[in-house]
């Protein structure tokens, strides 16, 4: 249902929008968008205004009314301002005029402007309400001003409590969408000061379809800001920025009495979930720390749609910058690193020159998983061919439920607990991961090949790949159609003694026992200082496969002549129990070979 309900919003205009809009315009007399509003079809695709703003005043009023909103609560227009500037480091002048084009594209095509925010806990505003986090205030403030000059904003908060950024660098058009105009992750927990993971994250959504603009959500961080300053300055983005998100925040205002502080201080040590929730940590934000952020998010885009109401008032704006087939600059990471070289090219890409000198690019990974609240993409259940029971289990309860299969569910009876409360306070993430123990016998999936194309129906068939079996007999080698597999899992904690895929499974690739499996080792594949992934060898003489031969068993959108690859996952360690955590499954991603057959 979470998926279902993330779909919807992008069909109609948002609660927090049309609360928005009416306040706007009560407060303006904008009674001909209000009309618009409440005569618009939720079920229908939103009709936007015209080409041209119709008065201009309704647009500057609304901004003015948010300003001095946003002025009142935080000490003063003087003080929110220098909050603001405080809060966001910007490397480019050009920065706020390219978010503006960004806007101009999406009003002139007629679709939403698509932002989109992942990470932890924080992101995704546990303690709180998830209505409360910053990214869903940010809309209910930012999108009244932006429809008046024609913009529906939609934004998509798929933060995911306890997680790291990879595998969702790999996997995150998944989870922020294909079709984001701005992405962004919190690297202020988890990572340390790692820039690879941060790195590899830019690179690879520099990759999607609309190269969106970056923003890095952290305290310090100086070695992540230095490759965003470096990959502005040397023109491969534009418009990225960092927002300072310190809690609790640093002004002199938090100094003050309770009672002395500006509206937008006071009560800052309160939750907004009723006490005794789950996330009431000292070290996760608060509800004012999460209107705060939403404060700076709203200002800084503010800005950005000032120059776009001056490029309407003034024809511009009717030419966009290209978005895709960018080069990439080389890694300022140390790609050749001994942690980092197996999975460099999954991470950073190829140089374009044989030499490694001048511009990279890097070939879109293609993911699935089990988790939920994901946009886009492959649910990994339909890929399962065999050896899966039906239905989401708690899989710890007793071993029989693991006896002959594997289930799909929670790993713990914490785990679980947790999520039931969580849906109740409104979070839409749910991790929930295959589970196995020896006794399960084997996970059988197949992957298909040729589906990293915006995850469309479309497979990469007619004229340039095997369309019948006589073609796969020809070439049938899965070197030809894969260079990458990667298999994730899901840890709950980070017990030395819980499964480790590289010891305690074994992985059959295309009938052929994979005889290499190393640890992704980049920090932002690690859970408490664990590895979450293997890299698994695609072995020489591993064989591709039809849907109509070795497709899974469930409904898919697949034909009998897709290619394909069969994985055989199975737990070989004895010594491994439901009391200290079976093998899990999580997320697969795996990278076609460039190129035609051979």
């Amino acid at each position: 249902m979470a998926q279902v309900r993330r779909r919807k919003r992008s069909k109609q205009v948002s609660v927090h929008a049309a609360k928005a809009l009416i306040y706007f315009g009560l407060a303006l007399g904008v009674a001909a968008v209000i009309a618009f509003l409440l005569t618009t079809d939720d079920n229908a695709p939103m009709s936007l205004p015209g080409s041209s703003v119709k008065d201009p005043t309704d647009f500057t009023q609304a901004a003015e009314a948010t300003r001095a909103r946003f002025a009142a609560l935080y000490g003063g227009a003087k003080s929110a301002n220098d909050v603001v500037a405080n809060a966001i480091i910007r490397y480019s002048d050009k920065e706020l005029e390219h978010t503006a084009m960004r806007m101009l594209e999406a009003r002139a095509k007629g679709r939403p402007f698509v932002m989109s925010f992942g990470g932890y806990s924080v992101t995704t505003g546990r303690g709180n309400l998830f209505e409360q986090s910053f990214p869903i205030v940010m809309e209910g403030l930012l999108s009244g001003p932006l429809l008046l000059l024609g913009i529906q904003l939609e934004v998509r908060n798929a933060g995911q409590g306890g997680v790291s950024s990879m595998p969702y660098g790999w996997c995150i058009r998944n989870f922020l969408g294909s079709d984001a105009d701005v992405v962004s992750w919190d690297f202020r927990f988890n990572e340390g000061s790692d820039s690879a993971s941060m790195e590899a994250f830019l690179r690879h959504s520099m990759t999607m379809p609309r190269s969106p603009k970056f923003i890095l959500m952290a305290k310090r961080s100086p070695t992540r800001k230095q490759v965003l300053r470096q990959y502005v300055s040397e023109g491969y983005i534009a418009d990225s920025i960092v927002v300072n998100n310190a809690f609790p925040p640093e002004s002199q205002f938090m100094k003050l009495d309770e009672e002395t502080r500006p509206p937008g201080f006071q009560n800052f040590e309160e939750y907004g979930a009723p006490p005794g929730s789950p996330g009431q940590d000292s070290y996760i934000p608060t509800k004012k720390w999460h209107e705060m952020m939403a404060w700076f998010l709203t200002i800084h885009m503010l800005d950005a749609a000032d120059l776009a109401f001056e490029m309407i008032a003034k024809n511009m704006g009717n030419e966009f910058p290209q978005h895709t087939g960018l080069a990439l600059p080389a890694p300022l990471n140390d790609h050749q690193a001994s942690t980092l070289h197996r999975e460099s090219s999954m991470l950073f890409g190829h140089p374009i020159d044989e030499s490694g000198r001048g511009d990279w690019n890097l070939k879109e990974m293609t993911c699935s998983t089990t988790f939920g609240g994901t946009f886009e993409g492959i649910k990994l259940k339909d890929l399962v061919v065999g050896g899966l029971k039906d239905g989401i289990e708690d899989v710890w309860q007793n071993n029989d439920g693991l006896q002959g299969a594997w289930r799909l569910g929670f790993g713990s009876e914490v785990v679980r607990d947790e999520h039931t409360v969580y849906t109740q306070l409104g979070f839409q993430d749910e991790k929930v991961s295959f589970h196995g123990l020896p006794f399960s016998g084997a996970l059988r999936l197949w992957i298909p090949w040729g589906r990293n194309d915006g995850f469309s129906s479309r497979n990469r068939r007619l004229g340039e790949r095997p369309t019948n079996q006589r073609q796969i007999m020809e070439y049938p080698h899965a070197s030809s159609y894969f260079t990458q597999l990667i298999v994730c899992q899901f840890y709950e904690t980070g017990d030395a003694d819980q499964c480790d895929l590289t010891t305690d499974a074994s992985f059959v690739v295309g009938g052929v026992k994979a005889t290499s499996v190393a640890h992704v080792e980049v920090m932002g594949a690690q859970w408490k200082k664990k590895c979450l992934c293997v890299n698994v060898d695609i072995p020489q003489d591993a064989y591709v496969s039809t849907f109509a031969e070795g497709g899974p068993l469930y409904d898919g959108p697949f034909e009998p002549n897709d290619v394909g690859l069969n994985l055989d996952i199975s737990v070989t360690n004895p010594n491994l129990t439901l009391l200290n955590s079976p093998c899990s499954i999580s997320h697969i991603i795996w990278q076609d070979a460039p190129g035609e057959i051979r």
